[in-house]
């Protein structure tokens, strides 16, 4: 029994750190339009209200990998 639950928490731990780094990539990404959205939320209020739930949704992925 030991060690089916060794092999479990090792898939667990690799599953976590590919979705950790997924998460980055995807972070990444967005960051690379945050300026552009930043400047379109100051003439359209829903760039800014979206920008706000991206922010919002990359917080709260960030906090569930670590978890």
């Amino acid at each position: 029994m030991p060690v089916t639950s060794a092999l479990l928490h090792l898939a667990q731990a690799a599953f976590s750190a590919i979705t950790g780094y997924h998460a980055y990539i995807a972070i990444t990404n967005l960051q690379q339009y945050e300026e552009k959205t930043k400047k379109a939320g100051k003439y359209v209020e829903e760039a800014n209200r979206q920008l706000y739930k991206t922010r919002t949704t990359q917080g709260a992925g960030a906090v569930a990998v670590c978890l």
